[in-house]
C-alpha cells in the first residue's frame, strides 16, 4: 500500500491510502522500440515485420501497437531452441 500526502495542501497532515495494483513482469505491454530491443531487431525491420503480421499485437488508437513481453519471450525462446 502506498501512502500519499495531498498534493493540494502542503501544511496538511493529511494522508490518503492508495492501493496500487501489481502486474506480472511478463504482462507488461511493451512500445515497439522496447519489443525490437528485446528480440534483438533493428527498429525499421521490427516494425516492417509487424506490419506483416508475423508477431502478435494489440493495436491502439493512433497507429501505436503494444506488445505482451511474455507473448515475445515465447517467441523468442521457440526461435532460440531450434
Amino acid at each position: 500500500m502506498v501512502i500519499l500526502r495531498n498534493p493540494f495542501n502542503p501544511v496538511s497532515q493529511d494522508t490518503h491510502a492508495v492501493s496500487v495494483p501489481k502486474i506480472a513482469e511478463d504482462e507488461i505491454l511493451l512500445t515497439s522500440a522496447e519489443a525490437a530491443k528485446l528480440l534483438g531487431f533493428n527498429a525499421k525491420s521490427f516494425t516492417n515485420t509487424v506490419a506483416a503480421g508475423k508477431f502478435p499485437h494489440y493495436y491502439l488508437m493512433g497507429n501505436r501497437n503494444r506488445f505482451k513481453k511474455s507473448e515475445l519471450l515465447t517467441l523468442r525462446t521457440r526461435v532460440d531452441s531450434k
